[in-house]
C-alpha cells in the first residue's frame, strides 16, 4: 500500500513540474518584441536565481538576434553583472565557467558597435536641438573617418 501512495506522490510531483514548465514556455511565448527591456530583465533575473544561467544568456542572444535595442543589450549588461556577483564554484556547477562572462560581454558590445552605424535621425535632431549632444557636420557618404 505504502508503494503505492509513493507513487502517486511522486506522479503528482511529476505533473506539477510539467504544468509549471508549460507555464514557463508561456511566459517566453508571450514575450515579444514589444516589451520593454524591464520584462527582459526580469526575466533573466528568474532565470539566474533558478540557477538555469545558460537557458538565460541563449534567451538574451534569441532576443538579440529579433533584432537589437539599447533596452536589451543594458539588460545583458545587468545580467552579467548579476552572475559576477556568483561564486565561481557555483557558475560552474551551473555549466557556466565564469569566463562566459567577460566572452558574453564582448558579443553584447560586438552588437552594439553593429549597431552603431545606425542612427535615428529624428532624435539626434532633437537632441541637437535641446544642446544634449553637439552639432557636428555631417559626414558625406564613403567620406573616411
Amino acid at each position: 500500500m505504502a508503494d503505492i501512495v509513493k507513487m502517486m506522490i511522486d506522479g503528482i510531483g511529476d505533473f506539477t513540474a510539467k504544468i509549471l514548465d508549460k507555464e514557463r514556455e508561456k511566459e517566453i511565448v508571450m514575450f515579444t518584441e514589444e516589451s520593454n527591456s524591464h520584462d527582459l530583465y526580469t526575466i533573466l533575473k528568474q532565470y539566474v536565481e533558478e540557477g538555469q544561467y545558460c537557458e538565460a544568456e541563449d534567451m538574451l542572444f534569441e532576443e538579440l538576434n529579433k533584432g537589437y535595442s539599447e533596452g536589451k543589450y543594458l539588460a545583458g549588461i545587468e545580467f552579467y553583472e548579476m552572475l559576477k556577483e556568483i561564486d565561481k564554484d557555483i557558475l560552474k556547477a551551473g555549466n557556466f565557467p565564469y569566463s562566459e562572462i567577460q566572452d558574453g560581454i564582448k558579443a553584447l558590445n560586438k552588437a552594439k558597435e553593429e549597431r552603431a552605424g545606425f542612427v535615428d535621425e529624428e532624435l539626434m535632431d532633437n537632441l541637437i536641438e535641446e544642446r544634449i549632444v553637439p552639432n557636428f557636420p555631417k559626414r558625406k557618404k564613403g567620406a573616411k573617418k
